[in-house]
């Protein structure tokens, strides 16, 4: 997951960055759930670089995720991702994970 910072970085078209940060929140998916702190922090920072970038696809994301059936563990990862939202997607996000 953190290979893909650097190529984020990296002056692509737009296709191609959305394309690669697709990849990153699959990635995020199979680790959202890890108990591990780092892990988690590393999804969460992950989470809010896309937020920055694709907002529309981190919200699409998000919202899935949460409408998913998430543990405990991928629900707190989420919520603190999710304060990168505005406050209607905040909202509508928070409604869907309960």
């Amino acid at each position: 997951m953190v290979s893909t910072v650097i190529l984020r970085r990296a002056k692509y078209s737009e296709a191609v960055a959305e394309g690669l940060d697709q990849r990153t929140l699959r990635m995020c998916a199979i680790l959202l759930e890890d108990g591990e702190k780092y892990i988690r922090k590393a999804v969460d920072w992950t989470v809010r670089a896309v937020i920055k970038r694709h907002y529309a696809l981190a919200f699409t994301w998000i919202v899935n995720q949460a409408e998913s059936g998430l543990g405990a563990v991928g629900r707190s990862t989420l919520k603190l991702s999710a304060k990168k939202l505005n406050e209607a997607d905040q909202k509508h996000f928070l409604t869907a994970l309960e």
